[in-house]
Order: C-alpha cells, then sequence, then structure tokens
C-alpha cells in the first residue's frame, strides 16, 4: 500500500501541474503598459538602441504618447557632417510622424561653416510640422541665422515659443500675430523684428540680449500681458515708463548688467512682482528707493546690490511684502563696518519669505522677531568660521521661532561646528524643511516662480 501511494504520488508529481510557470519578459506586455514602460527610457536610448532590437519594441517605441516631445540637442561638439545628418534623419522622421509631436526642441550651437544648411534643414523641420498644426510647444536655440519664420504661422496650437539665436538678428513674420493660442514667448536676439502686432493673447514675455535702449513697440498693445522679463545691456533707459498703460502686467523681471536702473519705474504702479539685478551703484540705489515708495501692490520684490548698501530703501517698511530678497556679494561684506538694517514697520506683518545674507539676519534678530508670518527663512552667504558665537545665537533664535517652516543655507564648505549647530537646531525641531542653495540667486528664481515652500 505504502509503495503504491509514494507511486501514486511520484506520477502526480510528474505531470501537467508540476511544470513552472511560463515566463513573462517585456514584450509580452499589453502595448499601453509597455508603452509607459519606454517612457522612462531617454529619447535618444529609445531609438538609437531599444527601437533596434526586435519589431515589438520598435512598433512600442513609435507608438503616438512616446511621439508626444521630440528633442534635437547638440552643444557644439559634433562635427559639421554629424549634425547636418542627424537633422536629416530628423527631417525624414518628421515627415513620417509629425502628426503626434506635441513639443519640438531643437538646440544645435555648432560653429559649423554649414551654417546656411543647418538654418534651411532646422526651417524644413518647421514646415513639416506646421503642414499637421498639431505643435503645442517649439524651442528653437541655433548660431544659424533663420532667414525666414513664416513656418510658424501654421501652428496655430502653439502654446510656448522659444527663440534663441545666439545673438543673431530675428525677424518675425507679419502673421505671427494668428497665433491667438501663445501664451508664452521667449526671445533672444541682438534685435528683434515683427512685421506686425504680437498675438495679443501672449501673458508672458521674456527678451533677452536686445543690443537696443528701445523696448520692442509691440509690448505696448499686449493687453494679456502679465510677466516680462528683460535681459537687455544697455537696459531699456526711457522706453519702461511706456509699460504703465499695460494694466495686466503685474510682474517685471529686469536683468541689466552695468546699467542703471531705468527712470520709468516708478510710473508701473500695478506691478505685484519685481526683480532688479544687479544694482550696480550708489546712484543706482536712490533711484530704486526713490521709485519703491509709488509701488504701493508689490507682495514680491528681490534686489541684488553690486556693492553693500549704507542703508536698505525705506519704503521698505510700508509695503503689503510677503517676499523679499536682498543679495550682496560675500566679497563685499568681507570687513564691512556697518550692516544695513531691516526697517521696522508694518511690512513684517505681512512678510512669510525672507532671503538676505547671513551678516544682516544675524543682525537684525530684533526684526526677525518681529515677523510673526515669516515661514521661509534664507540665509544667501555662509555663516563665518571666525564668529561662532553669532550664528549659534542666530540658530537659537530659530529653535525658538514658532512660525519658521523652512531654512534656506548657502553652503559651500562648511566647517564641523555648523553642521554641529545644524544637527541642533534640527533636534529641537525635527519638522523644519531644509534647503540648500549655491548661488544666492537660486532662493530669488525659486521666489518667484514657486508657489510653495521650498524643500
Amino acid at each position: 500500500m505504502t509503495g503504491g501511494r509514494n507511486s501514486a504520488l511520484g506520477t502526480a508529481a510528474s505531470g501537467p501541474s508540476a511544470l513552472p510557470p511560463p515566463v513573462l519578459t517585456l514584450t509580452d506586455l499589453p502595448d499601453d503598459l509597455l508603452a509607459r514602460c519606454l517612457a522612462f527610457v531617454g529619447q535618444q536610448h529609445r531609438f538609437l538602441n531599444v527601437a533596434l532590437t526586435c519589431k515589438r519594441l520598435r512598433d512600442a517605441c513609435l507608438s503616438p504618447p512616446l511621439l508626444h516631445s521630440i528633442s534635437l540637442v547638440d552643444y557644439g561638439g559634433t562635427s559639421d557632417g554629424s549634425i547636418v545628418r542627424r537633422l536629416h534623419s530628423l527631417l525624414g522622421f518628421l515627415a513620417q510622424h509629425a502628426a503626434h509631436v506635441r513639443s519640438l526642441e531643437l538646440h544645435f550651437l555648432s560653429r559649423a561653416k554649414r551654417q546656411g544648411a543647418l538654418a534651411a534643414l532646422a526651417l524644413a523641420c518647421l514646415a513639416t510640422c506646421a503642414g499637421h498644426g498639431m505643435l503645442e510647444v517649439l524651442k528653437v536655440w541655433t548660431r544659424a541665422p533663420l532667414p525666414s519664420l513664416e513656418a510658424l504661422t501654421g501652428f496655430t496650437r502653439l502654446r510656448s515659443l522659444t527663440l534663441l539665436t545666439a545673438g543673431q538678428p530675428l525677424r518675425l513674420p507679419a502673421a505671427v500675430s494668428r497665433l491667438t493660442a501663445l501664451i508664452d514667448l521667449k526671445v533672444e536676439a541682438a534685435s528683434l523684428r515683427a512685421g506686425g502686432p504680437l498675438p495679443p493673447s501672449i501673458t508672458r514675455l521674456s527678451l533677452a540680449n536686445l543690443q537696443s535702449t528701445q523696448l520692442p513697440c509691440q509690448i505696448t498693445s499686449l493687453a494679456s500681458l502679465q510677466v516680462l522679463e528683460l535681459h537687455c545691456r544697455p537696459p531699456p533707459l526711457q522706453s519702461l515708463a511706456a509699460l504703465s498703460s499695460v494694466r495686466t502686467l503685474c510682474e517685471l523681471q529686469l536683468y541689466a548688467p552695468g546699467g542703471a536702473v531705468p527712470a520709468g519705474l516708478s510710473a508701473l504702479t500695478q506691478l505685484r512682482s519685481l526683480r532688479l539685478q544687479p544694482i550696480p551703484c550708489s546712484d543706482s540705489a536712490a533711484a530704486v528707493a526713490a521709485a519703491l515708495p509709488h509701488l504701493c501692490q508689490l507682495t514680491c520684490l528681490s534686489l541684488a546690490y553690486d556693492s553693500l548698501p549704507p542703508a536698505l530703501p525705506a519704503g521698505l517698511k510700508d509695503m503689503p511684502l510677503q517676499r523679499l530678497s536682498i543679495s550682496v556679494s560675500a566679497e563685499e561684506l568681507l570687513g564691512s563696518s556697518g550692516l544695513p538694517a531691516l526697517p521696522l514697520g508694518p511690512w513684517l506683518s505681512s512678510i512669510r519669505w525672507l532671503g538676505a545674507p547671513f551678516e544682516v539676519l544675524q543682525s537684525n534678530m530684533d526684526a526677525l522677531r518681529a515677523a510673526p508670518r515669516l515661514e521661509c527663512l534664507a540665509c544667501l552667504t555662509q555663516p563665518s568660521p571666525l564668529h561662532v558665537e553669532g550664528w549659534l545665537a542666530f540658530f537659537g533664535f530659530l529653535a525658538e521661532h514658532p512660525p519658521l517652516r523652512c531654512l534656506s543655507l548657502t553652503l559651500v564648505d562648511p566647517g564641523t561646528c555648523l553642521f554641529d549647530a545644524m544637527f541642533e537646531l534640527h533636534r529641537h525641531r525635527p519638522g523644519l524643511r531644509w534647503a540648500r542653495y549655491l548661488f544666492p540667486d537660486s532662493f530669488a528664481d525659486q521666489m518667484h516662480t514657486s508657489t510653495d515652500l521650498p524643500f
């Protein structure tokens, strides 16, 4: 009996039910799930490696969801022939799949001798996409001159347009006004000429490297413009006042290296957010101080000084500021005998984000104690290891300031004592968020773009 039972068990064990389960591979996944997996693979690796593995993966790599965003990026390290071949390949690809492309980036900064061929291929790629009219985001960054951009008029769904020509002049066709879905326009060029008005739907406009003291006249006709970024050398000294007629304009970011603060700044009373960088001299600092009392709706302000100002603008104390960044180069702070004081006043009751050199914050702890809503504090210079007692006292204040939720530090080479102080603060405030910046500008960038606290 026993032998028979064992024999039966042995027979059952060797039957079909004992076969190992089938092994599933990547190609056994359903189409939609396979496409989701491949979305985590970079575009170049996906097309040059994965798609060549087998027909199943090739078809998956060419599924419409994976073709929504296409880019060709070359920073100038390849030969003339290589970038031309890549553009030819992209042109052939778009001829077959442009109907699925929603975002296209052409980024080639080669100093190739065949600039004319590169420009012609780039414009051919744009014309191919324009024939389908499905593109929503377009970025073109090139050293090659773009003689004609008529293809832009076919992008009726375009929401964001970036044209960076590395110092070349740029001319927009008159029919660009038909791009009524366009809300974000960024241009970097030696000069910008538009054959007609810009699309009235634009809400954000960025202009960089314009070699003129006058802004394009079309800006004042943008009835929906909310954010204007100007990266200019020299700055538009006389034309800012004209922006006062754009009543929707609520944010201005002006980067003008070595230039004076435009005289028309005080006329922009509708502004809620302002960034000036850099402020080169005491005369410019005085001009800013004179303009601020007129900008009584500002809630976000960033001022970057080239040299340490003797005092911060007195007008700060009466402004409804919620976010403020004051930065000075660390070299200017070395050996300085006097630090500007944060003015006491109503602004302290509304301020939520504050960034300043550590030395300024540490010497103004009385003002910080009077800020009941201060939840994000950024030290824009690293505490000096020579003043241990000062920053230990400052960290002690932070441990006892209940509203604080986020502390941002600019750390390059912190010493052991500073790490010990940070650990002690973390022990007292375990829920405190920490952020580290290598550059002071990083805090101002986040302050002007983020709606939530930095991590």
